[in-house]
């Protein structure tokens, strides 16, 4: 009777052995699930924020590119109205120019 309880105690320390390893077994796998899972996520949120960066890039960008053509613009409208301006004065300054000269001569 001694030899069949310690038969029974011991098949159930293997019976408990073989669960615990396959517990374990378990364990790992879903550890690795789960990681593989956050990788996975990772990966993804990385790929979304370069996305969601590149947008953000490209409205800048425009807007950029939008306030140099309006600059733009207004620059090559002053500078032609200085350019006219000059023009206009041109034929006073070219008058006296030829005064001075006729008037003084060569000294």
């Amino acid at each position: 009777m001694a030899k069949e309880l310690f038969e029974a105690i011991q098949s159930a320390e293997e019976s408990a052995e073989a669960v615990l390893r396959e517990a374990q077994h378990q364990a790992r796998d879903v550890l690795k699930e789960a990681e593989t899972v956050c990788v996975e996520n990772e990966r993804a949120m990385a790929h979304e924020h370069r996305v969601l960066y590149q947008s953000i890039l490209e409205e800048k960008k425009a807007t950029v590119n939008e306030r140099i053509k309006q600059q733009h613009a207004e620059k090559q409208k002053q500078q032609d109205a200085f350019v006219d301006q000059a023009r206009a004065q041109l034929d006073a300054a070219a008058q006296i120019i030829f005064e001075r000269v006729v008037s003084d001569g060569n000294r």
